[in-house]
């Protein structure tokens, strides 16, 4: 059911896509911090998501990020793939996830995740190919009905430190 929230945008249903890898810039940037609004957020309010700004695993000085702000170096046609681990401090809701390009919301790139129960921890994805042009930049944009809800790290004893959100990135 595709669905068209509050001042974002829409919600597809079904989203597939295929795209060939035809060289070797390619970056990883990820985040180790949980990242929940608190109780100053208002109902959806946007909030990006921050990625460490020094990620091991990038390949190419092509692709760099800042804050949360991935900028692109050389044009063409690039695949995102994203994943944030979503869960709340207390109670339930809802986290929606979306693409800016540029501080634009892109359409059709909004996906939620509801936490219907108490404790519930679950992975939400997104993906955006999308044609870029040298200086452009992306932001992944996050938006949450519940202000106790947000981007988790689950930090286990004996464990390596797991990440609440990763980006990956290729150009076709």
């Amino acid at each position: 059911m595709s669905e068209k929230p509050n001042q974002e945008p829409t919600e597809p249903s079904v989203s597939f896509t295929t795209l060939k890898v035809k060289n070797k810039v390619w970056a990883k940037f990820i985040s180790t911090i949980s990242q929940i609004p608190g109780a100053s957020s208002t109902y959806l309010q946007s909030n990006v998501v921050q990625h460490d700004d020094n990620t091991s695993g990038i390949n190419s000085q092509q692709i760099t990020n800042k804050g949360g702000r991935i900028t692109f170096q050389q044009s063409g046609t690039y695949m995102i793939i994203v994943n944030v681990q979503v869960g709340a401090l207390t109670g339930i809701g809802d986290l929606h996830l979306w693409f800016r390009l540029n501080g634009s919301d892109v359409s059709n790139s909004n996906v939620v995740r509801s936490l219907v129960n108490e404790n519930d921890v679950s992975i939400l994805l997104n993906q955006l190919a999308i044609e870029l042009e040298s200086g452009d930049y992306i932001e992944l944009v996050y938006s949450t009905t519940n202000s106790r809800l947000g981007i988790i790290t689950l930090l286990q004893v004996g464990e390596p430190t797991p990440i609440s959100a990763a980006a990956l990135i290729f150009r076709a």
